[in-house]
């Protein structure tokens, strides 16, 4: 009887070591299951849209919207890495419609989108050792649909020819650019 045990132990020891190897040799070629980024949303602003893993920041985000308006600033922070949020944001602003203007890189990156009738600042933060990047997404509309106001309202310095007491200029004095063209 202690044979037959015996036996019937090896056997199921054999049986668990080759049911276990099977087990390994399918798993093994297997590769790991990558997590898949979360979807892009869109939040308070229609055509700005934000990586779906970045998290709002409601107490530094306000918005201001009335019938025809919708601007504001909407803040966001992530564990996403700050060279790729704005790689996301330059791909996907470009299918909203948004041109890219310019560029700022280094301690804080920013980039500068306009619309015929709006313009968009995105501002990421990263962090100082290890941290959440934080986002900040600024829209607000443009004057007469121009990204640059109206260049009749555009100001530059001059200087004055007035002088004080002791002699000496008393430097620059803002005049619109129509009138200092005119003079020159």
């Amino acid at each position: 009887m202690a044979k037959t045990i015996r036996r019937l132990g090896l056997l199921a020891l054999a049986l668990l070591l080759a049911t276990t190897g099977a087990c390994i040799t399918i798993t093994s070629d297997k590769k790991p299951d990558s997590k898949a980024p979360p979807t892009p949303v869109y939040m308070d602003f229609e055509d700005v849209k934000v990586p779906g893993s970045m998290a709002r920041v409601y107490d530094d985000s306000y918005l201001f919207e009335s019938r025809d308006v919708k601007a504001g600033v909407m803040a966001l922070s992530g564990w996403d890495n700050p060279d790729e949020v704005m790689t996301f944001f330059k791909e996907h602003m470009a299918q909203d419609g948004w041109t890219l203007l310019s560029t700022f890189k280094y301690k804080k990156d920013i980039l500068i989108f306009t619309k015929p009738d709006k313009v968009c600042l995105i501002l990421a933060r990263a962090p100082l050792v290890y941290g959440k990047t934080n986002v900040e997404i600024w829209v607000s509309p443009t004057d007469g649909g121009s990204t640059a106001g109206n260049p009749g309202d555009w100001v530059r310095p001059k200087p004055s020819n007035r002088k004080t007491p002791s002699g000496r200029s008393k430097g620059l004095k803002e005049e619109p650019l129509k009138d200092a063209d005119k003079n020159s």
